[in-house]
């Protein structure tokens, strides 16, 4: 009787490792892509005709099922940490950064970042433009 069992368990158990089985693809829930513009010299808003240089990130694209959770730009100078701007889904964040002389070297830093619904994190692409004005 129990060589009968150990047997059946046997089959049973090569019949079920021997059973095709199909495991779900990858989910391609797709990704977002974006662009950072060259640091730019820029005239200020508001009274006085100050200046400043700007640098703006902006959303290209989303494939799949991605959608934008929010965008930082910064703008700095070799001497400063710079200034940033942060936003939320598909707004584009503009960064500026008032100086008394758009002359000289600036670095646009950006990182934009999605979500998919059949992911937890938020996945994030980071990009930089340099220029000397």
């Amino acid at each position: 009787m129990r060589s009968l069992a150990v047997i059946s368990g046997a089959v049973v158990a090569m019949l079920i490792s021997s059973v095709p089985y199909a495991t779900a693809a990858p989910d391609d829930g797709g990704q977002c892509t974006f662009v950072v513009s060259t640091p730019q010299s820029a005239a200020l808003p508001g009274p006085g005709g100050a200046e400043g240089v700007t640098a703006t990130l902006t959303w290209t694209s989303c494939t799949g099922l991605a959608t934008p959770a929010y965008a930082e730009v910064c703008i700095s100078t070799p001497t400063s940490n710079g200034r940033c701007t942060k936003t939320v889904g598909w707004d584009s964040p503009q960064a500026i950064i008032p100086t008394q002389n758009s002359k000289g070297a600036f670095t646009a830093h950006a990182r934009g970042c999605y979500r998919t619904p059949s992911s937890v994190i938020v996945v994030c692409d980071t990009a930089d433009q340099s220029v000397t004005l």
